[in-house]
């Protein structure tokens, strides 16, 4: 393997790295988001059964709560796409958010599968490059 051939299979080893790491980006959004599932999921379990004007804290951000008084617990608005949000029943909107869910869960099982051939990849190329660069070190110490 001559020079260039070395520097291309370098240019290749940090494409793979570059690729690998916003796949990585790409698993923690997804799980990220997976976890505001459940947990939206879990919420609407839980308020669903409670009486009208049940006292709650409610997040505000910043670790920050404000009590408010329950109002309709026969509805729940959800977002439905393209910034567009519609009332559901409690039953209608967990569904809808165990789909998006699961989608999100096979999206993360394709980027898991991706990201280990990917990083394969880099650690075969790796591999060949280091060998190369051995091998021509010991035949520079040779012809001293």
């Amino acid at each position: 393997m001559d020079e260039k051939e070395l520097q291309e299979k370098l240019v290749m080893v940090r494409q793979y790295q570059m690729q690998a790491d916003a796949l990585a980006q790409q698993i923690a959004l997804a799980q990220t988001s997976i976890a505001e599932h459940d947990k939206a999921i879990m919420t609407i379990k839980g308020i669903k059964d409670l009486e009208i004007g049940s006292e709650l804290m409610m997040p505000i951000g910043a670790g920050s709560f404000i009590y408010a008084k329950l109002g309709l617990v026969d509805q729940v608005v959800i977002e439905i796409g393209s910034g567009v949000n519609a009332e559901k029943d409690p039953l209608s909107a967990i569904a809808i958010l165990e789909e998006r869910r699961e989608d999100l869960g096979q999206s993360l099982k394709s980027l898991d599968e991706t990201i280990v051939k990917v990083e394969q990849e880099a650690q075969k190329l790796q591999s060949e490059v280091q060998s190369e660069i051995n091998m021509a070190q010991q035949q520079q110490a040779l012809n001293r």
